[in-house]
């Protein structure tokens, strides 16, 4: 039997447009803008953009990513660091001073509907996910220290600004993700790791790496919206498969 539980908190304006690899520099486009990959303190730079994930836990996922991908680690570092680069620098602008824990998220329209919230860890901002396994529960990853759960609608309350989205599919195919999500997909400890989390098994988890697999694993739909080594919340907020309907503000 479900029982309430009280939740934790958590778009960019610009999409990440692609990413075009050189010999010894990579040079990715984020939004029509180019960004030369720097060469030094990448790794540095990335660890602190993942806060809670540890040097040897990002080593070992940079080579993980680099193996699946076919980049050697280096690009996978500056891949994953334009990324996060990027995604603090659109989603900052939106997290100055956001309204934390008094919007509520509200019910969805339908089963498998995904919301978005601003939210930001130890001063990094990434912004919040989750999907509505029902049409008032949640399945969502928390954050550090907690476990992956599904949760009643009321008295969920974030960040402002909260959007809620369906996805561009019938409704018996979010059904299956909803299904999925609150059949695999809790229970699971959290992953401080957004560089690199849609490769791996599901044994943790972050919140947009739960959305993220939810819909890939059940029924193939690839929520990413630019296409990078880790999905970002406002990457799922901002791919072409999901359209809002309702914002909160």
């Amino acid at each position: 039997m479900r029982t309430p539980q009280l939740p934790p908190h958590g778009r960019s304006l610009a999409r990440l447009t692609g990413a075009l690899v050189a010999t010894t520099t990579l040079i990715l486009t984020f939004g029509g803008t180019a960004w030369a990959a720097p060469s030094e303190g990448a790794f540095t730079r990335l660890l602190k953009l993942n806060p809670g994930l540890s040097a040897t836990e990002l080593e070992s996922s940079m080579h993980e990513a680099a193996a699946a991908t076919g980049l050697t680690y280096d690009q996978a570092v500056t891949t994953a660091l334009g990324e996060a680069e990027h995604n603090a620098r659109s989603v900052g602008t939106m997290n100055s001073n956001p309204s934390c824990g008094g919007a509520a998220v509200g019910t969805a329209r339908y089963k498998g509907d995904i919301f978005w919230s601003a939210a930001s860890t130890y001063g990094i901002p990434h912004g919040h996910t989750g999907i509505y396994s029902e049409r008032d529960w949640i399945t969502e990853a928390r954050g550090s220290g907690q476990n992956s759960g599904e949760f009643y609608y009321s008295g969920r309350n974030y960040c402002k600004t909260i959007e809620k989205m369906d996805v561009a599919t019938s409704i018996a195919i979010q059904n299956q993700a909803a299904d999925y999500a609150s059949q695999y997909l809790t229970g699971k400890p959290y992953n401080s790791n957004f560089a690199w989390n849609k490769g791996g098994n599901i044994d943790t988890l972050n919140c947009s790496e739960l959305v993220y697999k939810a819909y890939k694993r059940s029924v193939n739909i690839d929520l990413d919206g630019n296409g990078g080594l880790g999905v970002y919340p406002n990457d799922i907020r901002d791919s072409s498969e999901t359209r809002t309907y309702e914002v909160i503000s």
